[in-house]
């Protein structure tokens, strides 16, 4: 049962991608075409393709459904003002506890009153439809405070809460003190402008970044190092798992020791929401390596995505938890296909095995970085909407280099508690230091290159990119030819974008 686990979840996933890109209209349409296209398969019989079409047709019921049932009647909402009642579950997030909007979490902005973590607010506000983006968070509209504000401190009603509320209120406190404990630790180490890139790396908070770094990493095809923490989770955990593997350990029990690095490096960066999705879904791929005897890493891989996204289709649009996904596959799909090319390349021309061995270790390293940004890289520039020419050199460049940053400044933080080896925080955050430097340093040089990005951002070009992405997943799902597929993709895109721009 592994390869169909992993044909639906690789499909549900891809399926709820490209409808977070495309127009709202798509859903329908995706949904009826693949309806017609399964009943046509079941005549033939060819399980895969009846399971493919099946599971895309179930991705689009579910998104139609939260799209008309959840998310239409909360944004219809938008332009009304309210009450609102509520607790505060973030600095800038309510999750409303009366009223039409029960149950939901909106997004709150004061610009006269600091609403604390935790605390019962009420208050009147105007309404207001967010971004696309906020989907996949589950916040659908935002509010603007008017007027008076009604505050319950969170202390004074502690003991009369149920056990279940206490103790979420708990780790809510505990991860914003993680995250202002972060941001005051890297600015009392390092220069303002690279504590808040490490900031907006290891938190996903980009608020403080002057525009002018923004834009170069933007330009350079880096920006998902600011802005997503899932990458970073799926390339530190794989590369711990496989460290472990080849100290002899054996498989299950370097994936718990795996799992508990993975909520390690969670708690790390203070349980940003970037990284929280994407640790759920390691954490299910490790426990199916626990678990099953004969696991197939893919169809862990598979599993985590189904639930992921029966629980809320919309994470599809949630770049952190595609990035951990693909970068993921990346390193179960290609990365032992490089490593066995090199192993065989050393052993012909190297004699010597002990060099041989540490050669193969460094450029092991090197390769699953490498085989992350094959997949990631595609996902990465139709999120953000642009293509950059320049992106691939950019990536291997800095990519290795940024997480070793990102790893090291949390180490730092974690030591600084510490009071006999808080000693190493000042070198570990030099050394993270010097590496967001080096980073800069790059990202600024790249980004003069002339014709760096090309928009793609327009509709033409999201639904040739989105046939393009459909082509390769069903190459990957079939087994289709590599070479085939990938000269056809490379076709389709280069016709089409001419196309547009002649026209």
């Amino acid at each position: 049962m592994s390869v169909p686990l992993f044909t639906v979840g690789f499909t549900f996933l891809f399926t709820a991608m490209l409808l977070c890109l495309l127009p709202e209209a798509f859903v329908l349409y995706f949904g009826v075409v693949a309806f017609v296209l399964f009943l046509i398969s079941c005549i033939f019989r060819e399980r895969t393709v009846m399971l493919v079409l099946a599971s895309a047709f179930v991705a689009c019921f579910l998104i139609f459904v939260k799209t008309e049932y959840v998310y239409k009647p909360v944004v219809a909402n938008a332009g009304r003002t309210i009450e609102i009642t509520g607790q505060m579950v973030d600095s800038d997030k309510l999750k409303v506890s009366s009223g039409e909007l029960a149950g939901k979490t909106i997004k709150v902005t004061s610009k006269y009153v600091k609403l604390g973590l935790n605390d019962f607010v009420s208050f009147k506000a105007k309404l207001y439809a967010l971004s696309d983006y906020s989907k996949a968070q589950n916040v659908y509209v935002g509010c603007t405070v008017y007027g008076n504000v009604d505050v319950t401190e969170y202390s004074d009603v502690y003991l009369s809460l149920p056990v279940y509320k206490r103790f979420s209120s708990f780790v809510r406190s505990v991860a914003f003190d993680l995250s202002a404990y972060l941001e005051s630790t890297l600015l009392r180490n390092l220069p303002e402008d690279m504590a808040y890139v490490l900031f907006g790396m290891l938190i996903g908070d980009k608020s403080y970044l002057s525009d002018a770094i923004y834009e170069d990493f933007q330009q350079t095809g880096i920006v998902h190092l600011l802005a997503v923490s899932g990458f970073h989770t799926s390339l530190w955990s794989m590369l711990f798992y496989r460290f472990l593997l080849k100290r002899g350990v054996n498989m299950r029990l370097s994936a718990g020791f795996t799992i508990l690095f993975v909520l390690a490096f969670l708690a790390l960066t203070g349980f940003s929401k970037s990284t929280i999705r994407a640790s759920i879904a390691l954490i299910v791929f490790f426990l199916g390596r626990i678990l099953s005897r004969q696991s197939d890493s893919k169809s862990s891989l598979g599993l985590a995505a189904i639930i992921i996204l029966t629980v809320n289709p919309f994470a599809g649009g949630d770049m952190g938890f595609l990035l951990s996904f693909f970068s993921t596959l990346g390193i179960l799909v290609i990365y032992p296909k490089m490593l066995a090319w090199f192993r065989d390349l050393f052993t012909r021309k190297i004699a010597n095995r002990i060099v041989r061995d540490k050669l193969l270790n460094v450029v092991s390293i090197v390769l699953v970085t490498v085989s992350t940004l094959i997949f990631t890289l595609p996902v990465t520039m139709v999120m953000i909407g642009e293509v950059s020419l320049v992106s691939p050199l950019t990536n291997l460049l800095v990519t290795s280099v940024a997480s070793t940053a990102i790893m090291l400044s949390g180490v730092a933080v974690l030591v600084s508690f510490v009071p006999v080896v808080s000693a190493f925080e000042k070198p570990l955050m030099l050394v993270s230091g010097l590496i967001i430097k080096y980073v800069l340093s790059v990202s600024s040089f790249v980004s003069t290159f002339s014709f760096a990005t090309v928009d793609i951002s327009s509709n033409y070009a999201m639904v040739t990119i989105a046939f393009v992405l459909i082509l390769i997943g069903f190459s990957l799902i079939l087994k289709a030819s590599t070479k085939r597929t990938v000269l056809l993709s490379f076709v389709l895109v280069f016709v089409s974008l001419i196309t547009h721009y002649l026209v």
